[in-house]
């Protein structure tokens, strides 16, 4: 299964947008619970995009497809009302 995430790494206020390709929900989010307290599900797909092309494996097995950065935390309110659809992706997230 194809999951959509957004990360924010080491809890530092960045979101990440990351596309990663798993067998294990529990154990990927066993896993970037290492990296961050704030992991938000967005999506499952059951393919790949046209972009999903990359080869980083972590370490509970888990092929990161894509990874973006998203937006800042502190001015999404403000920056993302002027971006309807940033703000539906962070209204779809569901903290895990």
């Amino acid at each position: 299964m194809i999951l959509s995430l957004l990360v924010d790494f080491n809890d530092k206020g960045s979101l990440f947008s990351l596309t990663i390709e798993t067998k294990n929900k529990k154990k990927l989010f066993k896993t970037l619970h290492k990296y961050s307290h704030d992991v938000r599900f967005i999506e499952e797909k059951e393919e790949r995009g046209a972009k999903d092309k990359g080869e980083r494996v972590l370490s509970d097995g888990s092929i990161v497809l894509r990874c973006k950065f998203f937006g800042d935390k502190v001015s999404s309110m403000y920056a993302f009302n002027k971006s309807p659809g940033k703000m539906n992706v962070l209204r779809m997230g569901v903290v895990v």
